[in-house]
C-alpha cells in the first residue's frame, strides 16, 4: 500500500516525500487493459505514468522506475496472455 506514514513520510515542512521503504531498488508497475496503448496515451494523458510513476514513485525518490503494460487483454488468445506471464516472471526472476 502506498500510504503517508507505510511506504512514505513528509519532510517537517510538508513539501517533500520521503521514502520509508529502506530496502526499495525499484518499482515495476504492470498493468492490464483493453485500450490500445496510442488511445490510452492521448485520451487519458497516460494518468498511470503520471500518477504512479511520476507523480508518486518520482517524487518518493525512486530512481529505477518500469512499467509494463499489456494492452488488448481482453482480445488475444491464452498463449499470449501466457507468453506474457513467462516473460514477467524470467525478468522478476533477475531482479531477484
Amino acid at each position: 500500500m502506498i500510504f503517508p506514514g507505510i511506504a512514505y513520510d513528509y519532510n517537517e515542512h510538508g513539501t517533500r516525500m520521503l521514502c520509508k521503504l529502506s530496502g526499495l531498488r525499484g518499482v515495476t508497475m504492470i498493468t492490464t487493459m483493453n485500450t490500445p496503448s496510442i488511445a490510452y496515451r492521448l485520451i487519458f494523458g497516460n494518468a498511470i505514468k503520471k500518477a504512479l510513476l511520476t507523480g508518486t514513485f518520482w517524487k518518493m525518490g525512486v530512481k529505477n522506475r518500469n512499467w509494463i503494460n499489456l494492452t488488448y487483454v481482453k482480445f488475444c488468445k491464452e498463449s499470449k496472455r501466457k507468453k506474457w506471464l513467462s516473460e514477467i516472471q524470467r525478468s522478476m526472476a533477475k531482479l531477484a
